[in-house]
């Protein structure tokens, strides 16, 4: 059974884990309320079930509607983490692909084993690299609608947009470089203040949200030399077309990875918060 006191400021019961009032914020201790009294949850006439607002956030009581990200959140997680070893051995590829280019670049040759063998690791890890991003980006726009939508259920108020921009803003032209950014930076800012809210001992807990932009910088610089090496790629036709083409995946490979990292650390403090304001009871 659970055990209520009530806040000395506005008389509501709060459960005894909270320290704060979820209500008014008023500081709660072992005396709270008229006379010390305590209030069992069977004695309430009706649930508490209510959401406050104040700033344009909203604070959860004892039943809210966040559902879980453990699932989406796992599956970003393990497949950005596997799509970061499958760039490790790309960039290698693309290193020794270098080294045979340049051998001939001197006028030089190399033996056909030697040729055969790289083009084969170069078209296993771009295959292993492509069927790794398509699991990856489509976990990721499952996770980012359903944390956003989380911030919907729950009305928050003043969000920039609607869930189902978390999947248009990757899609529409020039609308693509700033709505995704804004989307992360809603869930990101919005949860961390709910979660600060409304989680009891998370009060000293900071963040800092320079990762925001450090993570759609990568993204977007991954972005850009992606495009320039699918262009360059079918107009290959000499050896410094294919030397320079190389190069710029060898960019792609060395962005993605802390690009991966980044993000991996954006779902997981995320989900973290959602998960445990969900088990809000």
């Amino acid at each position: 059974m659970t055990s209520y006191r009530k806040c000395p400021r506005c008389n509501e019961p709060i459960d005894i884990k909270y320290y704060t009032c979820i209500y008014c914020y008023a500081e709660l201790d072992s005396d709270s309320g008229p006379d010390g009294q305590n209030v069992k949850a069977d004695n309430l006439i009706q649930p508490i079930e209510r959401l406050v607002e104040e700033d344009d956030l909203v604070v959860l009581t004892t039943r809210n509607h966040f559902g879980n990200l453990k699932k989406p959140a796992k599956l970003v997680i393990i497949s950005f983490w596997v799509l970061i070893v499958v760039d490790f051995f790309t960039m290698l590829a693309n290193i020794n692909q270098l080294k045979i280019l340049n051998v001939f670049a001197d006028g030089f040759t190399i033996g056909e084993s030697a040729i055969n063998s790289n083009d084969l690791w170069i078209g296993i890890t771009t295959s292993l690299w492509l069927l790794t991003f398509i699991i990856a980006s489509t976990g990721f726009l499952v996770w980012f609608y359903r944390s956003y939508k989380n911030l919907e259920k729950v009305k928050i108020s003043k969000l920039q947009f609607t869930a189902k921009w978390t999947v248009w803003g990757f899609v529409v032209p020039i609308a693509s470089l700033i709505i995704p950014y804004q989307i992360m930076k809603d869930i990101w800012l919005k949860t961390f203040e709910l979660y600060k809210r409304s989680v009891p001992l998370s009060k000293s807990e900071s963040v800092n949200n320079s990762i925001l932009g450090w993570w759609w910088g990568l993204f977007l610089l991954s972005y850009y030399f992606g495009n320039i090496a699918s262009r360059l790629m079918p107009n290959n036709e000499t050896i410094e077309g294919l030397i320079w083409s190389t190069q710029i995946d060898l960019a792609c490979n060395i962005i993605d990875i802390p690009a991966a990292i980044v993000l991996i650390i954006l779902v997981s403090k995320i989900s973290t918060w959602q998960r445990q304001l969900a088990d809000i009871k």
